[in-house]
């Protein structure tokens, strides 16, 4: 039995579809408001290059969610670190991880939700004034737009907010004249330059293949992703892919290297964020922010949309938790209210999964300390080290408490040689 009650989500990403389509399958009936219908966001510019590692489509499967024909999965991943260590290896996945551009999966994801009954408004005009109208209107309103976020809402938090400024510039397209690693994503790390992502990628046309260059901020790679592409920009990537990325370059058809077309990249200037996620407005309404409305990370350990799947999902248990007793109504017919406690209670059950991915990847951003260099050396010296590492960008908790020391370093490695060592290190509680 579906429960009538009066929740809204703001923004049909990622992180929105998650929550809308988690929120029907415990009975409840969100209503959704979303700039675009399906067709629109078909014919939209490339919002980003995301791989969905396992747990996360093991989430989407739950929730029925399927990826297009032609999908393939992702069983290795491929990563070179450039001088001084001048080093490569192949892991092997447990279990693969797949890519699928969103203006393909969304739209699904979109006609799956409305298709199951769901309500659905769509305001093209969805930005700070009308999701403030939206808030005022609902007993529960989670906002997940981060381009529509409303500072005064949803204030940055410093202490978990280590930058102000962009760590990276990004550009990311899909391209021509690039042969895919096969199965494969290929992560290149350049020391005080930064990194370049090639990963095969499924198209509204088929199989395609993606860059993605994240960029040191005054580095080499800096200019190319500084300025919208030009007629010279293929040339000058591919020149640049030869000195800093040269097992990408050897996939490229200088004759035919070209981005897929003029809405097939985007760039962006990413400033590491936190904010509070939640705010109680006058009257007693609850406003929560989820996925870029809450947390923007930079890109370079590809979470970003696992962790809106994970965070969208817990809060979806909590709501569901709050408002699925007797038909919306407490114990005896009293009402529950949605209050600041709700609200941080929701958080903090969010932020034990998000704290790891977020110091993981504000770590990711600083030169590497000596105890991981050696995992990196390591991976590259020892086939099983290397895959035992690249299965943890699957559990971020893990991987950080595996980087946390050279202890945990030595014990890791110890493990994955099959060596007698320490006990396994465990994912511990991230502290509130």
């Amino acid at each position: 039995m579906t429960i009538t009650n009066d929740i809204a989500i703001t923004g049909a990403g990622y992180s929105g579809l998650t929550l809308a389509l988690r929120l029907q399958q415990l009975g409840l009936d969100p209503i959704l408001y979303t700039a675009a219908d399906p067709a629109t966001m078909r014919l939209e510019r490339l919002p980003n290059t995301v791989g969905r590692f396992p747990h996360t489509l093991v989430r989407e499967a739950a929730l029925g969610v399927t990826d297009p024909v032609g999908a393939a999965d992702i069983g290795r991943i491929e990563v070179a670190v450039g001088p001084p260590l001048g080093l490569a290896y192949a892991g092997r996945l447990t279990r693969p991880l797949r890519a699928t551009d969103f203006r393909v999966l969304l739209p699904d994801m979109l006609e799956l939700y409305f298709g199951r009954g769901g309500r659905l408004v769509i305001a093209p005009e969805l930005g700070r004034d009308l999701i403030g109208s939206i808030v005022g209107r609902h007993r529960i309103t989670v906002v997940t737009s981060g381009r529509a976020s409303i500072d005064g809402m949803f204030p940055r938090n410093p202490a978990r907010s280590p930058y102000q400024q962009p760590q990276r510039l990004v550009l990311a397209g899909l391209f021509d004249g690039l042969a895919p690693p096969e199965g494969a994503v290929c992560l290149n790390l350049i020391p005080g330059v930064g990194e370049v992502v090639q990963m095969p990628i499924v198209t509204s046309w088929g199989a395609g293949t993606s860059i993605l260059v994240n960029a040191v901020p005054g580095g080499p790679l800096a200019p190319i992703v500084s300025a919208d592409p030009d007629v010279g920009f293929p040339a000058r990537l591919a020149a640049l892919l030869e000195v800093h990325a040269p097992a990408v370059a050897e996939r490229v058809d200088r004759s035919r290297f070209a981005l897929a077309g003029d809405r097939h990249w985007v760039r962006a200037a990413v400033v590491p964020t936190v904010r509070r996620a939640w705010c109680e407005l006058a009257g007693g309404r609850l406003a929560l922010a989820v996925g870029d409305a809450w947390i923007v990370n930079d890109p370079i350990t590809g979470q970003g949309a696992n962790l809106g799947s994970r965070s969208a999902w817990v809060a979806a248990d909590h709501i569901a938790g709050l408002v699925g007793d007797v038909g919306g109504d407490g114990v005896d017919g009293r009402r529950r209210r949605p209050d600041a406690a709700f609200g941080r209670r929701v958080e903090e059950a969010m932020w034990h999964y998000a704290e790891p991915v977020t110091s993981l990847t504000n770590a990711f951003l600083q030169p590497p300390p000596p105890h991981v260099v050696a995992l990196q050396q390591a991976a590259a010296e020892h086939q099983a080290v290397a895959d035992h590492y690249v299965d943890l960008f699957d559990d971020p908790p893990t991987m950080w408490n595996v980087l946390a020391s050279p202890l945990a370093v030595d014990a890791f490695v110890q493990r994955a040689r099959g060596e007698a060592g320490p006990a396994p290190v465990a994912a511990a509680r991230p502290a509130a």
